[in-house]
């Protein structure tokens, strides 16, 4: 039926091409190309010229591109890191669709600008160094904070290689790595080994107040209590049995108890504590 519409197409005049599927004497499917038009003969159409082309390897090619670019796109838009490249005067001009994800910018509002305008300010100073540098070849990861849509700034690590058509660089691609979290932890590392390190010269000062003053006990033992009671960390004083019979004001503070709650109890249980690997009825009982 489609066969004898397009013959009937042909012989009025008009001249077709369609693609279709047509079936074997086997039954399988092929796929065709048909070019019909029309025979003219002192201008009027006297007959048509169909013509079939099998074109199965043409179509195969064409199905296997696709999916090769449906796969590639879907790797790229689920990619943790964004790909870009940029042009010689380090204008982007491409950028992978997580940009949006991660910087809050649609891909039509990056492409065309310049990477710099993407840079967060506190930043700038020898970004465009940076990217002459690389140009000439040299290969050099950096970081550097993006600037958001929102105007928050993100962390981000880049590496990139150069574009070189017809022995000349023409550009950078690379990618730009989320590192926010990284630093983040990075910084409150930092914070808490400066607390450590305060922790560890008060702890070390108030050491050597206690050896002075011991030194001197003899001549001094009012100023030895006195260090003792007030020191700013926990201190307790416990018999042959381990059982506490003097705590510092600290101790008191941070346990919670009176002077005459604490005399007698062993250092796990002033600190209420239930859970031991050494004793089944928690810390302060696995020593006897």
């Amino acid at each position: 039926a489609e066969g004898a519409s397009l013959s009937l197409r042909a012989l009025e005049g008009e001249s077709i091409r369609v693609e279709t599927l047509r079936q074997r004497k086997d039954g399988s499917l092929v796929n065709v190309d048909i070019l019909g038009y029309p025979t003219l003969t002192g201008g009027e159409a006297v007959g048509a010229y169909v013509v079939y082309r099998d074109i199965s390897a043409r179509k195969q090619a064409q199905d296997a591109l696709s999916e090769s670019e449906e796969k590639y796109r879907n790797l790229i838009e689920n990619l943790n890191d964004i790909i870009y490249s940029t042009d010689e005067n380090a204008v982007v001009t491409y950028i992978s669709p997580n940009i949006e994800r991660i910087g809050g910018y649609l891909q039509s509002e990056v492409v065309g600008r310049s990477f710099i305008d993407f840079v967060y300010p506190e930043d700038l100073a020898g970004r465009m160094d940076q990217f002459e540098k690389l140009m000439t070849g040299t290969a050099q990861a950096s970081e550097y904070r993006l600037l958001t849509k929102d105007g928050d700034p993100r962390w981000m690590r880049t590496n990139s290689r150069p574009i070189i058509r017809d022995n000349r660089i023409v550009g950078l691609q690379g990618t730009l790595v989320d590192i926010t979290d990284r630093k983040a932890a990075e910084e409150h590392i930092l914070i808490h080994a400066y607390e450590l390190e305060a922790a560890n010269d008060e702890l070390s000062h108030t050491q050597k107040q206690l050896l002075d003053a011991n030194l001197k006990l003899g001549e001094s033992e009012a100023e030895l209590s006195a260090i003792f009671d007030n020191a700013p960390i926990m201190m307790i004083l416990v018999d042959e049995d381990h059982r506490i019979h003097k705590a510092n004001q600290t101790t008191l503070a941070k346990t919670g108890r009176s002077h005459e709650e604490i005399i007698g109890l062993r250092g796990g249980e002033s600190l209420r504590c239930i859970n031991a690997m050494d004793d089944p009825k928690g810390c302060g009982f696995g020593i006897d």
